[in-house]
């Protein structure tokens, strides 16, 4: 495996590791405070968050704007349960692929 890669999915998995722990530290009212009425809630930007391995992954794919779009409006994870559990799964899924790449395919 690439060192790069390898040195990549650590760096993300103590990044999501690290968000796991933050969910787990806020109260349910959290979740929908702004920092401003125009901005996302902590709510909705915990569940963008989840989503972006999967995302990115698709993209790296080349899915098109179309099949994004379609991705983001299926995928709903609306409670802090939710957002762990698909935070680590879509690691895990972003790091099986990776993993199961050869050093030409990295590149």
């Amino acid at each position: 495996m690439n060192i790069y890669c390898t040195s990549a999915l650590n760096q993300i998995k103590f990044a999501v590791t690290t968000i796991v722990e933050m969910i787990e530290k806020l109260a349910e009212h959290d979740f929908q405070k702004r920092p401003s009425p125009d901005k996302y809630s902590i709510g909705e930007l915990l569940e963008h968050i989840a989503m972006i391995c999967i995302a990115d992954s698709l993209i790296s794919d080349g899915a098109s704007q179309d099949e994004m779009n379609t991705f983001y409006s299926s995928v709903s994870y609306k409670n802090p349960n939710e957002m762990k559990d698909a935070l680590v799964k879509n690691y895990q899924s972003l790091e099986e692929k990776y993993m199961s790449y050869t050093e030409i395919e990295l590149q």
